[in-house]
């Protein structure tokens, strides 16, 4: 049975997200893999899926670092469109 039949089982027979979470990560899946499943697998959206892997305990341990990540991206992103030349 591979990983995917093993979490639609899981799902099946009353396991929690995080459940399936913790089997994911332990088989290698990376966060953003595991959010792929969790739509494919659920039909949730892609908006609840990334809440769910990251407020999930699973992940706890690099959610600080995402979100450092995040909010620098968001800067640089920001300071880079202020920059631009404007085409008026």
């Amino acid at each position: 049975m591979n990983l995917s039949d093993r979490c639609a089982e899981m799902f099946r027979t009353g396991a929690s997200v995080v459940d399936v979470l913790k089997l994911m990560r332990g088989e290698g899946l990376s966060q953003i893999a595991s959010i792929r499943a969790l739509i494919d697998l659920k039909g949730i959206s892609l908006r609840e899926a990334k809440e769910a892997v990251h407020t999930s305990p699973v992940w706890a341990d690099v959610r600080d670092d995402n979100d450092e990540f995040h909010a620098e991206l968001e800067k640089t992103v920001h300071n880079a469109s202020e920059s631009e030349p404007s085409t008026d």
